[in-house]
């Protein structure tokens, strides 16, 4: 079988990475030929220079893609018709996607016109795919009635492992990794943060990110986000925390960053958002707060007892280990991979 991946971004895009790249290797190991065909870099040049190299890609994807018996769309979406395009080339289209991408994200521009552009072009590959593979449950109902397969983003677990220095006996540091954009989520709770602060002086923060946050008057330690250093930065973490609003873009999110942190047996405290509802038993594999109170309550538990912390992170990483490794959703993705190509 030949398969060719069109993903969004190049090899350095995180999504990229874990939902293209990272399944190459099983799929390679059954003997199939893999292409990933990146997109054409077009950067900050004016929008017409960028709809030309968009269309010039469309073309190109198309061309390439009736030598493959099945083309697999990594979250790109076409502009209009262009779809149409590529299903007059590919044998089979597998589409893709692990985020909201049927509306635009928070950091883009919102308003009426923005939300039907990305829901015609995230309709328009709907209808052209032959099976959609969604990264979680809310995702795939937005798929409507195709057949869809529900995948997790896998955990790689020669990466993401526990820590093999001894925990610093001193403090107790809470952790947060993520892009900038999601930042206000961390920052809309620093009242709670506060009071966790005045009731235990040990605790000290710390966020990875590509960008530093506004300055509070927390005991904050920011470290640059870099790919090399991610693993390690999480395993730095006593407590992880992934806080998120309940919105419909925080609902497609597909709570890697709290799986990461499990997987390295670091307890988390989540939102009980979308996708985060499904990936811990809560007092057993991590805990899950709503309100200010309640953050400031359950990160209080955590932070004053290691020993609770010691046995959730194991049970967290056993979980990881179960259901959400790469080690697992690789070779399903394999898996479905040839049962579209044989049929």
């Amino acid at each position: 079988m030949r398969v060719l991946f069109l993903p969004v971004g190049d090899r350095e895009s995180p999504g990229t990475r874990l939902r293209t790249l990272s399944y190459v290797p099983f799929i390679r190991g059954r003997g199939h030929e893999v292409k990933v065909l990146f997109p054409v870099s077009v950067g900050s040049v004016e929008r017409r220079r960028r709809r030309l190299v968009r269309s010039i890609e469309v073309l190109r994807d198309a061309a390439i893609a009736r030598h493959y018996d099945l083309v697999v769309v990594y979250r790109k979406t076409y502009p209009g018709i262009s779809s149409r395009v590529l299903r007059a080339t590919a044998r089979k289209i597998v589409f893709e996607f692990d985020d909201a991408i049927f509306s635009p994200s928070p950091s883009e521009p919102q308003g009426p016109k923005e939300n039907e552009r990305y829901l015609k072009n995230f309709l328009g590959m709907i209808d052209v795919a032959d099976h959609v593979v969604a990264g979680n449950r809310f995702l795939a109902d937005a798929a409507g009635d195709i057949p869809c397969s529900v995948l997790p983003t896998g955990v790689d677990l020669r990466i993401f492992r526990p820590s093999d220095r001894p925990r610093k006996p001193a403090g107790c540091v809470l952790g947060w990794i993520g892009t900038a954009e999601n930042l206000p989520q961390w920052e809309r709770l620093i009242p709670a943060f506060r009071q966790v602060c005045a009731e235990h002086p040990s605790v000290r923060f710390k966020i990875v990110s590509n960008r530093k946050p506004p300055p509070c008057d927390l005991p904050v330690e920011f470290e640059r986000f870099t790919i090399d250093r991610e693993a390690e930065c999480i395993q730095d973490f006593d407590i992880g925390l992934m806080p998120l609003e309940d919105t419909p873009w925080n609902r497609g999110k597909c709570s890697m960053k709290a799986l990461q942190c499990m997987a390295v047996e670091t307890p988390v405290v989540i939102s009980p958002v979308g996708m985060n509802n499904d990936i811990i038993k809560p007092q057993v594999s991590g805990l899950f707060a709503s309100t200010e109170k309640e953050w400031a309550l359950e990160l209080g538990r955590l932070v004053a007892s290691p020993e609770v912390r010691r046995a959730m992170g194991k049970a967290a990483r056993k979980v990881v280990e179960e259901s959400f490794s790469l080690e697992v959703i690789g070779p399903r993705m394999a898996d479905l991979l040839e049962r579209m190509g044989g049929s």
